[in-house]
């Protein structure tokens, strides 16, 4: 399914970079290219690291549905990318330190 979601916005992608060459979308082309470079990367990697997600909160309207549903694919990524023993022990102690606090 996440690979499917992967080639669907890919495509959607494409659609709005497109768009946005004419002016008929509202979205920032290099926003855009910087998206489309991570997807790809996403679908042919399970451990790419992406930060499009940020770009998507920092700026895009909160009720854009292309912006949903890539938050939703970055999420199952993320749910299922490996990670490395650095970034467990960082999780790991942060969460230490957060509970510790509270």
């Amino acid at each position: 399914m996440q690979q499917q979601l992967c080639d669907k916005l890919m495509h959607s992608i494409h659609s709005e970079i497109e768009k946005s060459s004419t002016r008929e979308s509202d979205h920032n082309i290099d926003q855009l290219r910087q998206i489309l470079t991570e997807l790809e990367a996403m679908s042919t990697t399970d451990n790419a690291l992406i930060s499009y997600p940020r770009i998507i909160i920092d700026s895009w309207d909160h009720n854009d549905n292309l912006g949903a549903e890539l938050l939703e694919l970055a999420d199952l990524y993320e749910k299922k990318r490996p990670r490395s023993i650095s970034e467990l022990l960082l999780i790991s102690s942060t969460t230490f330190n957060i509970s510790r606090a509270v």
